[in-house]
């Protein structure tokens, strides 16, 4: 697990030069998958890092993460996609 957690953690660390669209699907499948392969402590930690795209990402890629995540609603558990909706909003 921790090695997952690392790894994504650095993933989005990184994603500012990692734009292409085949990152964010792989982004959003991680991120889909928290629920069952992290505890909530790092489900909190993801979704502060990913709060701070805005600052941390170039607009165009922000807004694209936001409007693929958005849609997630099937991937996710609806209370989990909520909560990451509102952090990131």
């Amino acid at each position: 697990m921790e090695e997952f957690c690392l790894e994504l953690l650095t993933q989005i660390s990184k994603c500012r030069t990692l734009m292409e669209d085949e990152f964010c699907l792989e982004l959003l499948t991680q991120i889909s998958e928290c629920r069952t392969l992290m505890e909530d402590e790092f489900c909190l930690e993801l979704l502060t890092q990913i709060s701070e795209c805005r600052t941390l990402m170039e607009d165009e890629f922000c807004l694209e993460l936001l409007t693929q995540i958005s849609e997630c609603r099937t991937l996710m558990e609806d209370e989990f996609c909520l909560e990451l909706l509102t952090q990131i909003s």
